[in-house]
């Protein structure tokens, strides 16, 4: 099964996306099936490495889960450019039967943009996982910006509409709480929005007895933007008038070029 995840700019998407990955972990019955299937395949001849924890939650960024009762558990972690059926061209990487992916940002390994040149060792891992007991909860802004066969495939569309915190007289987080709408297919979905976002769609409500942002860091990006930052500083350019002087006008002219750098778009 394959899940779209969408809504505005911190409207709670991957906090969602972490409770469901949290929810995985959680399903002992996963992990069982997984484990069986592993077995079986050792015994076939194989020398496969059981999981080292009880679950196959594999996610694109950190999830630790930390609770009284099941203690600590870690998402295992993935690049999901190299998620795809073993091929000749682009390595990828094995994982155990049973797996469940969580994706965030899924634009970026899917872009719609680049459709029509995405390998077909990728989408068919997406169209076939089923057959290899896995999941795909991927979540982005649009669901628009997904590789459309990708999109074609979600059995699950859920629109994030917003996220609350209950804090307790203390001050503390007690309660997370998404109001969502899902949509049985990205079709229903789109129907959805060419209405003014007026017909379709069921209300659903999420409850995590938590505060889900302790489980995950909703920063995670950041260390991206600080890549090779060593030994440069950051910009601290001033505004400044300019006047009619030649001086004044060559320096803004310097300083503020019309032509669009040479690098700045890349060929597709």
């Amino acid at each position: 099964m394959i899940v779209g995840i969408c809504g505005l700019l911190r409207a709670g998407k991957t906090a969602l996306l972490t409770l469901f990955a949290i929810m995985a972990m959680l399903d002992y019955n996963i992990y069982l099936q997984g484990k069986q299937k592993i077995i079986e395949l050792n015994n076939g001849g194989y020398n496969f490495t059981l999981p080292p924890q009880h679950h196959l939650v594999y996610s694109n960024y950190d999830i630790i889960y930390k609770s009284y009762d099941y203690g600590v558990l870690r998402s295992y972690k993935f690049n999901a450019f190299y998620l795809g059926l073993p091929n000749s061209q682009h390595k990828t990487l094995l994982f155990p039967p049973f797996s469940q992916f969580f994706i965030t940002e899924g634009q970026r390994p899917l872009n719609s943009r680049m459709s029509f040149v995405l390998s077909d060792f990728v989408s068919q891992y997406y169209e076939t996982g089923g057959h290899y007991g896995c999941n795909f909860y991927i979540d982005c802004q649009r669901l628009n910006l997904l590789d459309a066969n990708v999109r074609e495939l979600m059995e699950l569309v859920i629109e994030v509409q917003s996220i609350k915190f209950v804090k307790n007289r203390n001050g503390n987080i007690v309660k997370t709480i998404w109001k969502t709408k899902e949509f049985s297919s990205s079709f229903d979905y789109e129907n959805y929005l060419s209405s003014g976002k007026q017909k379709g769609g069921k209300s659903k409500t999420y409850v995590f007895k938590d505060d889900i942002t302790k489980f995950y860091n909703s920063y995670y990006c950041f260390p991206n933007y600080l890549k090779n930052a060593q030994y440069r500083d950051f910009t601290y350019q001033l505004s400044e008038i300019v006047d009619n002087s030649v001086e004044a006008i060559d320096n803004f002219n310097d300083n503020n070029p019309t032509e669009v750098p040479s690098t700045y778009y890349k060929k597709r």
